[in-house]
């Protein structure tokens, strides 16, 4: 079997924000700036003050056939997304996931 890098990206929008929300939000935003943004294992969660989208950057590995690695890679990237979210208090909806496998860029 071979092994598959893939880097993830979950894009989507804040969902049902409070006032609350907003202000930790905003607080946390300098953390979450694009220019830190980076395919990590644990990934990365990026948006501005606008507070309206939100991306989420993942390097994912999976062995076996591409076309059923990619409907298990999504459903952990969105998992974590939710996961990364839910560490701020807040949700997101309308989420979109765009996978590459380096495996064929490299090859």
């Amino acid at each position: 079997m071979a092994l598959h890098l893939y880097r993830v990206v979950v894009r989507g929008r804040f969902d049902g924000l409070d006032d609350a929300a907003r202000e930790r939000l905003r607080a946390a935003a300098p953390e979450h700036d694009i220019f830190r943004s980076a395919f990590t294992r644990d990934g990365t969660l990026t948006y501005d003050q606008h507070l309206y989208a939100f991306n989420a950057r993942f390097e994912m590995r999976a062995d076996g056939d591409p076309a059923e690695n990619e409907a298990e890679v999504s459903a952990r990237a969105l998992e974590r997304t939710a996961d990364l979210l839910a560490a701020l208090g807040v949700q997101g909806s309308h989420t979109k996931v765009q996978l590459t496998d380096m495996a064929s860029i490299w090859g």
